[in-house]
């Protein structure tokens, strides 16, 4: 009891000590704070569902604390988290939930050029491959060392990172599911007022299990083409993969994405798009992988929010993803749009269904099902919204090989959910890059 009463204390003093610090020197601290609440009542999300499971409501409610300072060229950024399911501990028990989403330390060598080391979201190209996955209750980060620099036309990242299990003295297993190390480089080009583009070599390693001496590196490499103009846009991405899978075997995936817009008003805009994941032979039995991975993008956002696909070679057991959609967007008011998305998902490569002919492995059916999500999102306030949604998946029978259940029930999911980031104090008007 003294030891949290003194973790408690001491939390209380430094931020006081910051608030004082900063107000004698003139530097800028800056306290703001999320409330996220999300309630949904799921009947076939992830997994399908069948006559023997019934729907279950759940809530899960996110909290964050975030400080950030500043004294002139370096900072410091640290945003603490609480995520819970409403009734999963008794009340008044003492169970700990606290954890650090970020914390990292800022300097600023230059105009252009800066750094930024320790626990921290990094996010590229719309999240497609790297992500803060902010749908997911908790969200992602990570422990790196991140170069930042930014001149006229050109901005540049340099990410690295490299993870040990706990404090060592010699190199040993690292048991984790995590890379063991990561390196990058992004690079982003503005051709002119319409067109920019972006490229990205990724580099991430895993430790062979139980053998810390071999590891196995894969690399990403591609690039983002952007057009946007007051009536189209388009972006256009082609990426390779290659080196070797996180289990040993050669690699070569490739990733090709285009998806046009066009502003119908300045109240609608219409999309269509195509994202194609090379997917494995299922029947093939060279032990070269030739699925690609969406690395640590955001699933949800691009297959379905019904998450049946948040990573793609694992939730498609190889086979890779072929999706065509459609997306709309109406602007009903200044305060809420209307969101309706149509997503035709087909598998890229093969599996084996051995299911339907029993004693036998046929491939199976390509078509693995048909999803509609809806979404309606009210700005009631300057730092609050609420979002109302609705998917429905419609599978095919391929969908029970990877996700059990019945295809012949109608999946559906029903969500709603409120956000509130309120800034509590700021100690300066100035503005700086945390």
């Amino acid at each position: 009891l003294n030891s949290k009463f003194d973790c408690t204390m001491k939390k209380h003093l430094l931020i006081i000590g910051l608030v004082v610090f900063a107000t004698l020197v003139k530097a800028q601290l800056v306290f703001d704070a999320e409330f996220r609440l999300r309630s949904e009542f799921r009947d076939g999300v992830k997994e399908l569902s069948d006559s023997t499971k019934n729907p279950v409501l759940i809530n899960a409610q996110r909290t964050r604390f975030n400080v950030g300072f500043t004294d002139n060229k370096l900072g410091i950024y640290i945003s603490l988290y609480d995520v819970r399911i409403w009734g999963e501990a008794i009340p008044a028990t003492d169970i700990p939930s606290m954890g650090i989403h970020q914390a990292y330390l800022s300097y600023q060598f230059s105009e252009n050029l800066s750094i930024q080391l320790g626990r921290q979201e990094i996010s590229y190209d719309n999240q497609r491959f790297i992500a803060d996955n902010n749908w997911n209750n908790v969200a992602a980060s990570h422990d790196l060392a991140l170069i930042k620099y930014k001149k006229d036309k050109i901005e540049t990242h340099l990410g690295l990172a490299y993870n040990n299990d706990k404090e060592k003295n010699f190199e040993s297993d690292y048991p984790l599911k995590l890379y063991k190390y990561l390196s990058y480089l992004w690079l982003k080009y503005k051709l002119n007022d319409n067109m920019e583009v972006t490229l990205l070599n990724f580099y991430d390693a895993f430790q062979k299990t139980g053998s810390y001496q071999t590891i196995y590196t894969r690399g990403t490499s591609g690039g983002f083409f952007y057009y946007k103009s007051e009536k189209f846009n388009l972006v256009m991405a082609p990426f390779y993969q290659y080196g070797k899978s996180s289990s040993g075997n050669e690699l070569s995936g490739y990733f090709f994405h285009v998806k046009p817009t066009i502003n119908v008003t300045s109240s609608l805009s219409v999309s269509a798009g195509l994202d194609y994941y090379s997917g494995s032979d299922a029947s093939d039995a060279d032990s070269k992988t030739t699925a690609f991975s969406n690395l640590y993008g955001s699933g949800h956002f691009y297959l379905g929010h019904m998450d049946y696909f948040i990573f793609v070679p694992k939730n498609t057991n190889q086979g890779g993803m072929n999706s065509v959609y459609l997306e709309s967007l109406y602007k009903l008011s200044d305060k809420s749009t209307v969101t309706v998305n149509l997503h035709n998902f087909r598998l890229a490569g093969t599996i084996l269904d051995s299911v339907s002919t029993p004693g036998l492995s046929v491939e199976a059916d390509k078509q693995l099902g048909t999803e509609l999500d809806l979404a309606f999102k009210y700005r009631f306030h300057p730092k609050a919204d609420f979002i109302l949604g609705y998917s429905a998946m419609l599978p095919s029978k391929s969908m029970e090989l990877l996700k059990g259940g019945d295809a012949d029930i109608l999946q559906h999911w029903f969500w709603f959910s409120i956000t509130y980031k309120p800034e509590l104090y700021r100690t300066t008007d100035k503005k700086t890059d945390l």
